[in-house]
């Protein structure tokens, strides 16, 4: 969407055109014209304003809609077209520094076919990710962010590692600013999480070391970790900032089955130029298997809510985003932030079996400790895996039984919100029951 200052005096079209022009071939002026006449096909034809794909369409006061069609083969996936790409995008290609016409530019929407093809084929899909842990098409992944962030001794650190492992969850990794500055750091957190793996025999559990910021040899680390971990995948954590896809590649080249989780820390300032969507179909083409996409809606964890009309649109859209990218984007998306014990059994209904529960605060803050917290929050997701293998239908969902509420309540004081009613209440009823029918099927 191109949007222009309300005193322009400069025609939407004139703009447009000088626009593309830039992109395409750079400053149009600079060239003679005997020049263009050389380029390629493809760039000089689409330097042409009659062509169908290049358009622009006024939509109210100064905005306009546009689009451009940019040759893919200058942006080859399998040779670092997609960095190209972002670079671009970021940086220069819809800069018009000394056109003071221009209010703001949003980048809406990229369609990009090799893209879409390559996803189609990706090897680690969400249902390999779910195989390595042993999962069957109920079970969401559950996983802990280790907090507090920053602060924690080396002990005190495993120790919490160790009881959430003890309590069944898959994965425990550092947050976003617990990062490897060393060699020695990285050999401790390999042998973390050789350990982890050996705690819990009845069920898969992995810990994931953070190599968002380590500079050494990621290929070498990769190979370190695999000899070290005896039993359940690899899991790597990598944070998409700005130095991250080449991170991300290395490791898929060093161990092509190896599962990455990530929290993209960029996404959200890069959004006017990158669109969320092109983002994360980006990540997950490089190797992002595991990723927090936005767009959850937290639910406040009170009776309020059994009513919550106004939200339900929106609540709608959002877990309609998170099948789109499990289905299509090829990765699987995490609940996380503002999951307090008594919304667990909620969001399992309303997202799924194949998300993935990233839980921090409903587990470190449990006044019983934090392996208390880990255990209630493991006991919530067992029942209602439970319950939704004996159901047809959201109606047949019962709620736990006395001693499970009573604790919710006394150890966390959030209130548990009983799904049936919510889904009932809300109007969610043919969307919650359909929505099961396929994640459940096997063609999902």
């Amino acid at each position: 969407m191109l949007e222009l200052e309300d005193n322009s005096a400069s025609s939407a079209d004139n703009i447009f055109n000088t626009l593309r022009q830039n992109i395409l071939a750079g400053s149009y002026q600079e060239y003679m014209k005997d020049l263009i006449e050389t380029l390629s096909d493809d760039i000089r034809d689409s330097l042409d304003p009659r062509i169908s794909n290049n358009r622009l369409m006024h939509i109210k006061n100064k905005e306009y809609f546009f689009e451009i069609s940019l040759p893919g083969r200058y942006f080859p996936l399998d040779r670092g077209g997609d960095i190209h790409l972002l670079d671009s995008m970021i940086g220069d290609m819809f800069s018009l520094q000394t056109n003071t016409s221009i209010k703001n530019i949003y980048i809406n929407q990229v369609e990009w076919e090799d893209l879409n093809l390559s996803l189609k084929i990706k090897k680690q899909t969400p249902e390999k990710t779910r195989d390595a842990f042993q999962l069957d098409q109920y079970q969401p992944i559950l996983g802990f962010s280790v907090k507090p962030r920053l602060g924690l001794s080396d002990t005190d650190y495993f120790d919490r590692c160790k009881e959430v492992a003890r309590a069944g969850f898959n994965i425990i990794e550092p947050d976003t600013r617990k990062i490897l500055l060393s060699e020695y750091d990285l050999d401790k957190h390999i042998e973390f999480a050789s350990e982890i793996c050996k705690i819990q025999q009845k069920h898969i559990c992995a810990y994931s070391v953070n190599l968002s910021n380590y500079h050494g040899n990621i290929h070498q680390a990769v190979e370190k970790l695999s000899r070290s971990v005896s039993r359940g995948p690899i899991v790597i954590k990598i944070d998409t900032g700005l130095n991250s896809i080449w991170r991300i590649k290395a490791v898929k080249e060093a161990k092509h089955d190896a599962i990455i989780t990530s929290y993209p820390l960029i996404k959200k300032s890069i959004s006017n130029r990158v669109p969320s969507k092109l983002f994360d179909e980006l990540l997950s083409y490089n190797g992002i298997d595991i990723m927090y996409p936005g767009g959850f809606v937290a639910l406040p964890g009170n009776g309020r809510h059994y009513n919550a009309t106004e939200d339900i649109t929106h609540l709608s859209e959002s877990i309609y985003k998170y099948s789109s990218h499990i289905k299509s984007s090829k990765f699987t998306p995490t609940l996380t932030g503002g999951l307090s014990a008594g919304l667990i059994h909620l969001y399992y209904e309303l997202y799924g079996p194949q998300v993935g529960l990233f839980i921090g605060g409903a587990v470190s803050t449990n006044k019983n400790g934090l392996e208390a917290g880990a255990t209630l929050c493991s006991d919530i997701i067992n029942f209602a895996v439970k319950q939704r293998k004996n159901a047809s239908s959201y109606k047949e969902i019962a709620i736990p039984d006395s001693n499970l509420i009573k604790r919710i309540k006394a150890e966390t004081d959030s209130e548990y919100i009983i799904p049936k009613e919510f889904i009932k209440h809300n109007k969610l009823e043919n969307l919650t029951d359909s929505n099961w029918k396929i994640w459940t099927s096997h063609k999902f």
